[in-house]
């Protein structure tokens, strides 16, 4: 993950402001911070704080950075104050163990009654003013702005997906003609979670709402394509048609009655089971926050 992905990712947990590339500045119950890299290495959280005009004590600035834990260390220079973290430690993880540390911080300086100073006041609102200000041309976009092109990890997921989604059906399709009951199940479980997996490999990025839709929407497709494949495999074993016959008359076929309609509705049951299964446990993975794919595989590198 380089600089910028993480103060995407990090700004996405503390919703400050960009002030430039690389550094953000935000407020957090009256403390005005200043996140941002400096040039030897190191991730440092900025503040300047007085309490009633005077500089900080020390104590109280020990005891509000013993409620952090992501940070190695701090400096205080009379008013000023840097929390610093090295910036090869950086990770999504550390991107949250960093805004949940910022609040603890944060929190318990403004219950002693510290205040920023006026300058840094200053940054946050003009900061502030100029969001609201894109948030209301955001109304009105322009037309150059409405045709910009797909981010190039979507693009190269949506492709991972349907990549997924093919090897899947020629998965399910050997398992198929392998045996038919448990190589099905089988078949389709694979056929379910190939795509996703697949999209998160190609794109490198966690999966977010829209594209777990999309990896839904790709299985399901797939879904109902690799049954009706097995099917038409199945038919051709039995009688001289071509492919492309036995695949269009499969349903005809169920609604004649020389197919077993009780069989052939059966596999949609074993098709959709692991579906819902597995996307349940991907959606709600995705809502607590837990691991992606592409970070279980890191971990296991």
């Amino acid at each position: 993950m380089n600089n910028y992905d993480f103060f995407i990712e990090l700004n996405n947990y503390l919703s400050f402001n960009f002030d430039g590339p690389l550094k953000l500045v935000g407020e957090i119950q009256g403390i005005v911070f200043e996140v941002l890299y400096d040039n030897v290495g190191t991730l440092k959280a900025h503040t300047a704080v007085r309490l009633f005009g005077d500089d900080p004590y020390p104590d109280h600035v020990e005891s509000a950075y013993a409620k952090t834990q992501a940070f190695m260390f701090y400096n205080l220079d009379h008013e000023n104050i840097d929390l610093v973290i090295d910036a090869n430690q950086l990770s999504e993880e550390k991107a949250f163990d960093i805004c949940q540390d910022l609040n603890a911080f944060a929190g318990c300086l403004s219950a002693l009654m510290y205040k920023s100073g006026a300058e840094q006041k200053d940054i946050a609102e003009r900061l502030d003013e100029a969001r609201a200000a894109q948030q209301q041309a955001m109304i009105y976009p322009d037309k150059d702005e409405l045709e910009k092109p797909l981010p190039d990890h979507f693009l190269r997921g949506m492709f991972g997906a349907v990549i997924g989604a093919a090897v899947g059906i020629l998965a399910w399709l050997v398992l198929a003609i392998v045996n038919y009951m448990w190589p099905y199940v089988l078949g389709a479980v694979l056929l379910c979670a190939l795509p996703i997996i697949f999209y998160e490999l190609f794109s490198k990025e966690k999966t977010s709402s829209l594209e777990i839709s999309f990896c839904l929407f790709i299985t399901t497709v797939a879904l109902l394509i690799g049954d009706r494949i097995n099917w038409a495999v199945t038919l051709i074993r039995y009688y001289a048609i071509t492919f492309q016959q036995a695949y269009l008359e499969v349903p005809y076929l169920v609604e004649d009655g020389i197919y077993d309609a009780m069989e052939y509705y059966r596999d949609y049951i074993i098709m959709f089971l692991p579906l819902v299964i597995l996307y349940f446990i991907i959606i709600r993975n995705y809502i607590t926050g837990g691991k992606s794919v592409i970070q279980l595989l890191k971990k296991k590198q």
